[in-house]
């Protein structure tokens, strides 16, 4: 067997701080928070993790493996792992039984074949937390020397692909194996651990009563607790029809009361007071129009009258002021066009004048006068000749004219023209006064029509008059007869409204009686459901005491088998180390892109970063830092999201553990 390397040795080729970096400088910061680091035994002999931002205490963060859970012996114990970031550098740390004796490598004997040692895996990073089954390829991980791994550099590797090697060695391969060895090594069966401690007993006792059901419970109780637990059961769950049953028949009426409609609380009256009623609440719900016909004819009519429109008024008046009604009554609306066709034909000629014009007139006239004017007219408009006009007087005038001397015809010809200018404006003058006759005619006619009209509104208004009083005397007949109405309505609801009014007060006392009755209903279910949650509780009590008996022996078996449980695999349950690790455990490196070395720590500059000595039980703590070196994701093409990974190194001799077999 070969002489395991020291951790110096296979340290000292790689002291560099890790980082990743562009090829032109530029970097940025990164940060490991969420990620989960992963270290086991080529041969699962004990597997550790550490998820970051788990369990932090200050600045540092540890995560505590389970002792005594790795196969082999202490030789292979790995006790925790402890994790910190500052602003520029990461620091990591495995302490470990005694990790440099464990550094044996695999060799060829001398037939050539390969002889497996039992070492150390890679420390494999899931920067997303998530398994290595789904995240394969896209991890970060350190090889730490020469195991079963398929690379051979030491440092810091991405786009890692992870494989086991669990079956090349002997010991478990399966993080199900080391899981199952964990529980059958170190946590004892539950039956053993009672014999052990001589209560099997009385925690089977305990165990099986606290399972007890109610009815079980019960059977184990006396006779007397049975019977009056089933007697207050079957109380508490009476309906108040069944309680009523037990009471006296009085009590029963009673109760029936409070639930009594009207309907029902006048039938039970006497006849005589139920007759009244009935004839008080036919009468307070009569309409006007039956209490009418219960009046004479007299006060009908009188109540109908208050409705009359003017014309059935005028209809019922007498013949003869019926008729002197009516023709009045066309009269005040009769037109002057068919006034005047009342009149003689003189006086509508007359009327008709006052609207003649000059020529309406103008032919009214004799011929001669007509022919005078027109003669004269054209002559002074000289549309006649001096000679044309003289030719159309008379003889006389003409001899004259001839016969004379110049100052004769001078004469002549201006007595012509005035003559003209006479027989024109007498014309004209003549019309004038035509028009103011005919006008003061029109006058007279016009007034006599007005007064022709206001005798006839006269006649008119005078009935009109009338049928207002009539109808302020037949409203005075209805007011009355509308108060009889009410009044009469009033004093028959005054009489159902007594009749209520004891409705009331009858429902009130049976109130009364059925709030006692219901009371006594309520006060006898809890009393009987006070004796139902006794028993119950005393059941509960029961069990919660069997209950309380089994954890009490229990509870130092649970202590010591959840602490082992729960730290199985450091920060990771054991549910989520199984879905994390693929089946054979995924712990060296298979393949990846190397980007740099490790740097080593000793104890002491571990402390100065404010490292706890104290948090593990191993003799060994190794301890790596790496600075956080800047990057631009064009420095990594896979993943682009993991932004604050830049290295993680972790200072693990590379010999290898012996097999299992080949141990002191």
């Amino acid at each position: 067997m070969m002489k395991p390397y020291s951790l110096r040795v296979l340290t000292s080729a790689a002291i560099t701080t890790i980082g990743l970096l562009t090829a032109t400088g530029q970097a940025n910061a990164f940060s490991l928070t969420g990620a989960t680091l992963s270290v086991a035994m080529e041969c699962d002999n004990d597997v550790s993790a550490l998820v970051v931002g788990k369990n932090p205490q200050g600045q540092w963060q540890y995560a505590h493996d389970a002792a005594g859970d790795g196969s082999g012996g202490l030789h292979y114990e790995i006790y925790g792992m402890g994790f910190m970031e500052d602003a520029k550098y990461a620091y990591f740390a495995i302490n470990a039984y005694d990790m440099e004796r464990n550094a044996g490598i695999d060799t060829v004997d001398a037939k050539g074949k390969t002889d497996y040692k039992i070492g150390w895996g890679d420390l494999l990073i899931s920067t997303k937390g998530q398994s290595m089954a789904k995240n394969n390829g896209n991890i970060f991980g350190i090889h730490f020397g020469g195991n079963s791994g398929g690379v051979s550099q030491i440092g810091l590797y991405s786009h890692v692909t992870a494989k086991s090697v669990t079956k090349n060695h002997q010991g478990f391969d399966s993080i199900a194996g080391v899981l199952e060895h964990g529980q059958k090594s170190h946590v004892i069966a539950l039956d053993e651990y009672l014999t052990q401690k001589g209560v099997k007993d009385a925690y089977n006792t305990a165990n099986l009563q606290q399972k007890w059901s109610f009815s079980t419970y019960l059977k184990n109780q006396s006779l007397e607790v049975r019977n009056a637990y089933n007697s207050a059961a079957s109380q508490q769950n009476w309906n108040l029809e069944t309680y009523l049953k037990t009471l006296l028949k009085v009590d029963q009426l009673a109760y029936q009361q409070k639930d009594w409609n009207f309907s029902q609380y006048v039938n039970s009256l006497p006849l005589e007071d139920k007759t009244a009623y009935n004839n008080a609440d036919s009468q307070q719900n009569k309409s006007l129009n039956d209490y009418l016909k219960t009046l004479p004819q007299a006060d009908q009519l009188a109540y109908q009258q208050k409705d009359w429109n003017f014309s059935q008024y005028v209809n019922s008046l007498p013949l003869a002021d019926k008729t002197a009604y009516n023709n009045a009554d066309l009269q005040q609306n009769k037109s002057l066009s068919d006034y005047l066709k009342t009149l003689p034909q003189a006086d509508q000629l007359a009327y008709q004048q006052k609207d003649w014009n000059f020529s309406q007139y103008f032919n009214s006239l004799p011929s001669a006068d007509k022919t005078a004017y027109n003669n004269a007219s054209q002559f002074l408009n000289k549309e006649l000749t001096f000679e044309q006009y003289l030719d159309k007087q008379s003889s006389k005038v003409k001899t004259d004219y001839k016969n004379g001397d110049q100052t004769t015809k001078d004469r002549i010809k201006n007595e012509l023209f005035s003559g003209a200018q006479n027989i024109v404006n007498r014309t004209v003058s003549a019309y004038e006064q035509f028009k103011q006759n005919a006008q003061a005619k029109a006058d007279k006619i016009n007034g006599n029509y007005e007064q022709f009209k206001q005798n006839a509104k006269a006649n008119v208004d005078k009935t009109k008059t009338a049928y207002e009083q009539f109808k302020q005397n037949a409203q005075v007949k209805a007011n009355t007869i509308n108060a009889n109405y009410e009044q009469f309505k009033q004093n028959a609801k005054a009489n159902v409204d007594k009749t209520k009014t004891a409705y009331e007060q009858f429902k009130q006392n049976a109130q009364v009686k059925a709030n006692t009755i219901n009371a006594n209903y309520e006060q006898f279910k809890q009393d009987a459901q006070a004796k139902v949650n006794k028993t119950k509780s005393d059941y509960e009590q029961f069990k919660q005491d069997a209950k309380n008996t089994v954890a009490e022996i229990r509870a130092p078996y649970d202590e010591l088998a959840n602490n082992f449980q729960n730290t199985l695999f450091g920060d990771l349950s054991n549910e989520q180390a199984l879905n994390y690790f693929d089946q054979q455990g995924s712990n060296v490196i298979q393949s990846g892109i190397w980007l740099a070395g490790i740097e080593m720590l000793s104890l002491e500059q571990l402390m100065q970063a404010g490292y706890n000595q104290n948090q593990f039980l191993g003799s060994q703590t190794i301890a790596f830092r790496i600075a956080r070196s800047k990057y631009s994701p064009e420095s990594i093409p896979e993943p682009t999201a993991i932004f604050g990974l830049a290295a993680i190194g972790l200072g693990i001799t590379s010999g290898k553990l012996r097999k299992q077999n080949q141990l002191d």
